[in-house]
């Protein structure tokens, strides 16, 4: 019974000396500033002019970010130096006030929970070794009145106080293809010297580039920024100029970073204009130019934005002429459509009816127009047929229409002398009167029969494409003998049904004149096919003379089977690359045509190429003694047809 008791008093002992456990849960606004903050948004201008006023917008809200509503706050408005921890002096030191606040615009945070102010700085960043200001907003000493909670001061984003700002008016290019239009492609940047009133005349200013990334660091290389040698560096007194410059370097070795270009006062000699604000243009992603698939799939995109108009295309690069013009109907009746020869609408009588030369020429005529229309049809085909074919076309015609109007002018002759020789008899009552001259006969002077393989009236809507092809086989064989190819060593028309059996390959192949000289070899890689070693375009008549002999018939990129990748060269021209058959004969050479920004690839025949029986020994030796060497030879590629054109294309691309 004693120890009963005497456990329970111990008990009772322990618990009354057991201390109480402390809360740990912390009131509301223990440990946590809970004072409120002003915000300024948006933030003042990076490049403020020196007196004149802009908005400030000032807001009171909670540490969320929450607006608070229904307190009178006064504020004070402090401005300083980015870094310095002592206010600039309310003064400037031409007296003026480094900050001054309108009256209009109380400096106070209404129950709104907002203030908006209209400032000025009247202190220019270059007076203070050109740093930068900001402001502090604060609450005016004194006590909170209503004020549940203290307010933390905020200082805005820095802001470099000027005179005058550098304007960049125009957008630049997202993409720039440096290499895409030679060394004289650059990017063009409009400037305009602007101040608080608009632009500012009268003033010279020297300019400087600096190259940045997109993100706005600087390129630590910045020579790969040059200006072009005709562009002057400077604002001249009429507020404006335009400065062309150039980024030597690829995106792609810069981890394929877009670059921007900061325009600013070159203050290296004239420290005077560290009053005016740079200004910098968009991203700007530099690659080296355009392959030929870019290159189509940009003419193509062209086409279909413009309804078929082509402008501003690559050079090279043919556009169609306009709407499609075809006779479509077989009567004899005259063609609806007119034929522009040097004069206007042109009205143009029944194919069947004209010379044999002229009526398969005004066909192909419609055939190209047509054939422009169509988005599949490819450009290579316009652009070597307006290099090849199309000048005899226009020479034909011309000859035609010049012929057609001096037999208009006998014509009246004949009609003249008639009527007067009708008069005369007449007058002296004889009854012996010539009869009416042929241009006068009831039915005209004979039909001419149109060529035996010129179909007339072929419809590409009745037809289709592929159709419309099959027809115009025969119109370009019967028009090969009246454009150069059946014509004899005297000039004249040997026979225009009697062309070269692959006249539809001849059409597809670039023409390209040229000069027989003597020739060391073929030549290693040079610095650039295009320009001016590029030989130039000559009509189909300079080889109108042409013989035809057995090689012609595998001149056909077809028949392409090795490519030797080197450039072969006569005196100083340029031929281009050797293309060789399965017997390793010479057919031909793949060139560049245009400029060095928008070349095109074409293959132009043996025939074409103007070369004598020994440059053709000398490229196929040269085959043969690479294929010696062995099979890997980097000299030698392997081809099938076509494939030849993207093996030049790499060739080329990769000089």
């Amino acid at each position: 019974m004693k120890r009963s008791l005497k456990g329970e008093a111990k008990g009772k002992n322990e618990t009354a000396k057991k201390p109480k456990k402390k809360d740990t849960k912390a009131k509301a606004g223990s440990g946590f500033d809970t004072r409120w903050k002003f915000k300024v948004e948006p933030q003042p201008p990076k490049f403020p002019f020196k007196d004149q006023y802009f908005e400030l917008n000032i807001f009171l809200v909670d540490q969320d970010g929450k607006l608070k509503c229904g307190f009178e706050v006064p504020i004070a408005l402090d401005l300083f130096v980015e870094g310095e921890s002592v206010p600039v002096s309310t003064t400037t030191s031409s007296g003026l006030k480094s900050i001054t606040i309108d009256e209009s615009t109380p400096s106070l945070i209404s129950k709104t929970g907002s203030c908006k102010l209209m400032v000025k700085v009247g202190e220019l960043s270059m007076n203070r070794n050109n740093r930068k200001f900001c402001f502090v907003v604060k609450r005016q000493p004194g006590p909170r009145g209503l004020l549940p909670r203290d307010v933390n001061p905020v200082m805005t984003r820095a802001m470099l106080v000027i005179n005058s700002q550098i304007k960049v008016l125009n957008e630049v290019p997202s993409v720039w293809y440096k290499d895409q239009g030679g060394r004289d492609k650059c990017i063009d940047i409009d400037l305009e010297l602007r101040g608080p009133n608009g632009l500012q005349l009268g003033r010279e200013v020297p300019l400087k580039a600096v190259l940045l990334y997109e993100d706005f660091q600087r390129v630590i290389n910045q020579d790969i920024l040059q200006p072009s040698p005709t562009t002057t560096m400077v604002i001249g007194k009429t507020g404006k100029a335009q400065i062309r410059l150039r980024i030597e370097d690829v995106s792609k070795n810069h981890q394929s970073k877009s670059f921007r270009i900061r325009v600013e006062p070159d203050t290296s000699k004239t420290p005077i204009h560290f009053d005016k604000s740079p200004d910098m243009t968009g991203p700007i992603l530099v690659r080296s130019k355009l392959n030929r698939r870019q290159k189509m799939k940009l003419l193509e995109q062209s086409r279909a934005e413009q309804g078929g108009k082509v402008e501003n295309l690559p050079s090279g690069v043919s556009a169609p002429l306009g709407p499609a013009m075809m006779p479509t109907t077989s009567t004899p009746t005259q063609v609806p459509h007119p034929v522009s020869m040097g004069e206007k609408d042109v009205p143009i009588p029944d194919l069947s009816k004209l010379p044999p030369d002229v009526g398969p020429a005004i066909w192909c005529e419609h055939a190209r127009e047509t054939l422009a229309s169509f988005h599949m049809i490819s450009s290579r085909l316009l652009f070597q047929y307006d290099n090849t074919v199309r000048p005899g076309i226009l020479q034909i015609l011309n000859r035609y229409q010049r012929e057609r109007e001096g037999a208009m002018g006998n014509q009246l002759q004949e009609q003249n002398s008639f009527l007067q020789e009708q008069q005369r008899q007449d007058s002296e009552g004889g009854d012996d009167s010539p009869g009416p001259p042929p241009s006068l006969l009831p039915n005209g002077p004979p039909n001419v029969n149109p060529p035996e393989n010129f179909d007339r009236g072929v419809s590409i809507s009745s037809q289709g494409l592929s159709s419309f092809m099959r027809s115009t086989t025969g119109l370009l064989r019967s028009l090969s003998g009246s454009i150069g190819f059946g014509y004899g060593n005297d000039g004249n028309n040997a026979g225009h049904d009697s062309g070269p059996a692959d006249f539809g390959r001849q059409f597809s192949l670039f023409s390209v004149g040229g000069g027989d000289d003597n020739f060391g070899g073929p030549l290693p890689k040079m610095p650039s096919v295009g320009g001016n070693n590029v030989p130039r375009m000559n009509s189909l008549a300079d080889f109108s003379s042409s013989s035809m002999n057995d090689r012609q018939k595998s001149t056909g990129t077809s028949n392409v089977a090795y490519l030797l990748k080197q450039l072969y060269k006569v005196r100083d021209e340029v031929k281009g690359l050797p293309a060789f058959d399965e017997n390793k004969q010479l057919v031909g050479f793949y060139f560049q045509h245009g400029d060095s920004a928008n070349a095109i690839t074409g293959f132009k025949c043996v025939e074409q190429a103007f070369i004598g029986p020994e440059h053709v020994s000398q490229c196929e030796n040269a085959l043969q003694e690479q294929l010696n060497k062995g099979t890997r030879n980097q000299f030698v590629q392997r081809v099938k047809g076509e494939e030849g054109y993207n093996a030049a294309d790499l060739f080329f691309e990769s000089m």
